[in-house]
């Protein structure tokens, strides 16, 4: 919960300050794309998620009891497929001007638009008040178990000492398993994996447009 409550409320935060400036720094056509100030934005998107990410995991490991751990990635799987849904599928009808226009303005009585109902600024900004009023709630509602108090069994010394980590040993541990020859090996697979099929893709996309 140290972890999660900061990492969400910053990328609550970072996603309505995007959101309110996104049209700018995508471009409007009059002016070029920030291209710097999008990276920055996306990056530190990308890292308080992947933070998040792995607090909400070790969290589930302790606050679930152990025969409900397994659930967790299934709702891992259920929320991310979700999200999905809404973030790409959902968003992009409504955000298209003729989809809009032809099956809900016209059905709801509303004379047509340029734009559609939903922009990519508003969508954004609104996600991150999402965040942040969900972060409010788990931090005023959700207790969190205390190290002696944790539902997983502690059989060792160094478990505890792994489950009472600061952020420094955190970050020093992360950066022993980084060190690793095979986790070396493994991310030089998973970053050059695509490489063979990064033409296919995106020829396969310019065709069927």
């Amino acid at each position: 919960k140290s972890w999660l409550v900061p990492v969400q409320l910053l990328c609550g935060l970072t996603m309505i300050a995007g959101g309110t400036a996104v049209n700018r720094m995508l471009g409007d056509g009059s002016e070029p794309p920030a291209v710097a100030e999008l990276t920055m934005c996306f990056f530190m998107l990308h890292l308080l998620m992947a933070t998040q990410d792995i607090a909400v995991d070790g969290w589930a490991l302790t606050m679930l009891a152990r025969r409900n751990v397994g659930w967790a990635s299934t709702c891992n799987s259920i929320g991310q497929t979700l999200g999905y849904v809404v973030s790409f599928i959902i968003f992009m009808a409504l955000n298209s001007a003729d989809f809009c226009n032809t099956y809900l303005r016209a059905s709801l009585g509303y004379a047509a638009a340029e734009q559609g109902m939903v922009t990519l600024g508003g969508f954004t900004a609104m996600w991150g008040c999402v965040f942040l009023v969900t972060t409010m709630l788990v931090w005023g509602f959700k207790s969190e178990k205390r190290a002696g108090e944790t539902t997983m069994s502690q059989e060792s010394t160094e478990l505890e000492d792994e489950v009472n980590l600061d952020v420094r040993g955190a970050y020093s541990a992360m950066l022993q398993v980084v060190r690793l020859q095979p986790v070396r090996r493994l991310a030089l697979v998973l970053l050059t994996s695509r490489v063979a099929f990064a033409a296919a893709d995106s020829v396969t996309g310019l065709k069927l447009q």
